[in-house]
C-alpha cells in the first residue's frame, strides 16, 4: 500500500447505528471510509470512487441488493477489489460466501477483530480476496 494517500474502505451496512459506529472506528485508526446503506447505494460509491478504493466491507443481508450481489457487480469494474462479509444470519447466501473461501466476519464482532481482519485482507497478494 501506498503510504502517502490513506486506505480508502467502502463500508456497506443497512443499519445506521452499526454503519456510523463502525465508520468512526476505522476513521480514528486512520482509514478513509466511504458509507453505503445497501447494495445499490455501494455500486454507486464505488462506481464514483474505483480509483480510491482499497476495500470493500459488505453487510450481507440488505433490502434491495445483498452485499454479495454488490459485490459481484462491482467485481465486473474491478476484479481485484478485496472484500470482507459479514452477516448476523446463517444463511444459503453466507454458506455460500464461506464456502467460497471469502473473508468473512460473523456478527456480533469486536471492533479490534473487524480491524485485525482489514489489516490481514489488506496485506494480502491473493486476487480475488477468497
Amino acid at each position: 500500500m501506498n503510504n502517502s494517500h490513506p486506505v480508502t474502505i467502502l463500508l456497506c451496512e443497512d443499519d445506521e447505528v452499526i454503519r456510523e459506529l463502525y465508520r468512526k472506528i476505522l476513521e480514528m485508526r486512520g482509514y478513509r471510509v466511504i458509507t453505503a446503506f445497501d447494495g445499490n447505494d455501494a455500486i454507486e460509491k464505488y462506481k464514483a470512487n474505483k480509483d480510491e478504493i482499497h476495500l470493500l466491507v459488505s453487510d450481507v443481508m440488505m433490502p434491495n441488493k445483498s452485499g454479495n450481489q454488490a459485490y459481484d457487480e462491482i467485481r465486473k469494474i474491478d476484479k481485484s477489489l478485496k472484500v470482507i462479509f459479514s452477516s448476523g444470519y446463517n444463511t444459503e447466501a453466507t454458506r455460500t460466501i464461506k464456502e467460497e473461501g471469502y473473508h468473512y466476519l460473523q456478527k456480533p464482532y469486536a471492533p479490534q477483530i473487524l480491524l485485525q481482519k482489514i489489516k490481514e485482507v489488506l496485506e494480502e497478494d491473493r486476487y480475488p480476496s477468497k
